[in-house]
C-alpha cells in the first residue's frame, strides 16, 4: 500500500487556541478539505492559502492572506508567496506565524 499525504503542525503541542473564524469553501474546489488551525497569535487569515498535492509535489497558493506565505527550501532560506501566486512548498512552509510540514505517512 502507498503512503497517504497528511499535514500537520510543526509542534502538534502547540499552546495557541483555535483560530475563532471557519475557513470558508471555494466553489472551484468543492472537495477540498477545509482545516481550522490553532494560532494563538491570530496571523492566519480566515481563508489564508491552499495545498494541493500535484503529482510528488505540495503546491501552495497564498489566497491574499494579511500575514504571508513563506517556503523553507532545503538550503535553510525562506522564500515569500506573492499574494495569488503559487510555489512548490517543499517540506516546511508558514502561513503566518504558524509552521507547517508536510510529509507521506503509512496507512
Amino acid at each position: 500500500m502507498g503512503a497517504h499525504p497528511r499535514l500537520g503542525l510543526a509542534d502538534p503541542a502547540h499552546g495557541g487556541r483555535r483560530h475563532p473564524r471557519r475557513p470558508a469553501g471555494d466553489a472551484a474546489y468543492p472537495n477540498a478539505q477545509l482545516v481550522a488551525v490553532q494560532d494563538g497569535a491570530r496571523t492566519v487569515s480566515k481563508t489564508h492559502a491552499r495545498i494541493e498535492l500535484r503529482g510528488d509535489a505540495w503546491i501552495v497558493t497564498d489566497l491574499g492572506s494579511t500575514n504571508g506565505v513563506l517556503v523553507r527550501t532545503l538550503m535553510g532560506d525562506e522564500v515569500e508567496v506573492e499574494p495569488g501566486g503559487q510555489l512548490d512548498a517543499g517540506e516546511r512552509f508558514f502561513l503566518g506565524d504558524e509552521e507547517f510540514h508536510l510529509r507521506r505517512i503509512a496507512p
